[in-house]
């Protein structure tokens, strides 16, 4: 269940911040995925990474979608 909530939220979010890009990597069932995810240091899912200029600028990890959008704002801005 938590995957489609999170999909929704990435859409929704998405249509909010139309200056982000977001984009999803299917860590549990994709190998390639869980190679990125391990070379990121990912540890925890949900986690969000926020790149800016090809350099990651901010990592978030949990699915609060109240914490996740401060943590946004706060960093675009």
């Amino acid at each position: 269940m938590l995957t489609v909530v999170l999909c929704v939220l990435q859409e929704e979010m998405a249509a909010e911040m139309p200056n982000i890009k977001f984009a999803k990597l299917n860590c549990t069932t994709d190998a390639a995925a869980k190679k990125i995810a391990m070379a990121q240091g990912i540890k925890a899912l949900p986690t969000f990474h926020l790149f800016r200029n090809n350099e990651k600028v901010g990592t978030f990890v949990g699915g609060k979608p109240t914490a996740l959008r401060k943590f946004l704002a706060e960093q675009v801005n």
